[in-house]
This record gives C-alpha cells, sequence and structure tokens, in this order.
C-alpha cells in the first residue's frame, strides 16, 4: 500500500466517522483547506501525550521516536549545508584567487600602484 492510498482511507474513515457524527460535508484531498485541517489532526493524533495516554506506546518508545525525528531533522540541516559548501567552493576558491592577485597587481579601482607599496611621501 502506498503512502497516497494509505491517506485516502484515513480520509474515508475521517469521512465515515464525520458522518455518524452529523457533519454533512466529506474532507478531499483535493481542497487545500482540507489538507490543512487533516494535518492538523494527524498532528494532534501523534503528539506524544495522545500516545500514551491511550497506550498505544509507552514512554520511553515516543522519547525514542522523538530522538530519532529530531537526529533526521539534524542530518537534513547538515546535509542542506554541506550541499551549499560543496556548490560554493568552486567558485570561492578561484574568486578569492583572483581578487588576491588583481588586488597584489594593483589593479583594483583602476589604481595602478600595488598595494604592498609603501608610499613615500616627501620624507627622505
Amino acid at each position: 500500500m502506498t503512502r497516497y492510498e494509505f491517506l485516502k482511507d484515513y480520509v474515508n474513515s475521517c469521512n465515515d466517522l464525520r458522518e455518524v457524527l452529523g457533519m454533512t460535508t466529506p474532507l478531499s484531498l483535493d481542497s487545500y483547506d482540507d489538507v490543512v485541517y487533516l494535518q492538523n489532526i494527524i498532528h494532534g493524533e501523534l503528539e506524544p501525550e495522545s500516545l500514551t495516554a491511550d497506550g498505544e506506546l509507552s514512554r520511553s518508545e515516543v522519547r525514542d521516536k522523538e530522538t530519532y525525528y529530531k537526529a533526521l531533522l539534524v542530518i537534513q540541516e547538515l546535509s542542506f549545508l554541506l550541499v551549499t559548501i560543496v556548490i560554493l567552493i568552486p567558485i570561492g576558491i578561484p574568486l578569492g584567487y583572483y581578487l588576491l592577485m588583481k588586488g597584489a597587481n594593483g589593479d583594483l579601482k583602476n589604481r595602478k600602484k600595488p598595494m604592498a607599496v609603501v608610499i613615500n611621501r616627501g620624507q627622505s
């Protein structure tokens, strides 16, 4: 069963419950408002307090899952940073070298004097 099929089954079970409770408008995955509403329902059902209060999971299992998901978020952020660095380093090294050489040769802002030369201002 794919995730989408599982989600469709979940929406159908929510619609069945809504029908029993007398709510006439069914939920749909085609409506943005319904998708946001379903996200809030799923988030509430997966809260650690809900899972442990119903006895579905022990506190240690919930804690382990929370640690696992936090670790995944950290890995995701670090991988994004690593990809950014890998993309920018090949651009940054030649650009830095070019600017360094241009400054050492005195070509910055149309100055003809190299940056390393000290100018004698009339003092002997």
